[in-house]
């Protein structure tokens, strides 16, 4: 039955189109199912007991994400490339603090003409943006 209606549903749906009406017709098939059906569609729901890792799964390294695997050179490299990030922002930031305050005024508003131009490159046809990108 449900099976029926969701075909139905889907059967007029083209690749490329929008599917916000067939998912909605589709949530809402799927929200009268029965537990039965539901269960027997999707499978049996987990517990939160069963859904927890268990010893065995913590020792398997697969499952260990990779930022907890990560060999110490590599979190070395990483920990020395974030340190010179920071150094030169701060640097950055010093030399800003340090302007006077008419070069301060334009900066801020040569930013804001770059937020500009960034907001107007995005709303346009990606097409015609690329055609401006190589002349900006």
């Amino acid at each position: 039955m449900a099976q029926q209606q969701l075909r139905g549903v889907w059967m007029a749906y083209r690749d490329g189109e929008n599917c916000g009406l067939q998912q909605a017709k589709t949530f809402e098939i799927i929200r009268g199912l029965t537990e039965t059906e539901r269960s027997s569609i999707f499978g049996q729901q987990q517990s939160i007991a069963q859904r927890a890792p268990s010893d065995q799964t913590a020792a398997t390294p697969e499952l260990i994400p990779m930022f907890i695997r990560t060999s110490s050179p590599e979190l070395t490299d990483f920990k020395k490339w974030i340190a010179t990030i920071r150094a030169q922002k701060s640097q950055l930031d010093a030399r800003i603090n340090a302007l006077p305050p008419e070069a301060r005024n334009a900066l801020q508003q040569i930013e804001s003409l770059r937020a500009k131009e960034r907001q107007i490159i995005q709303s346009l046809n990606p097409l015609v943006a690329n055609q401006l990108i190589g002349i900006l």
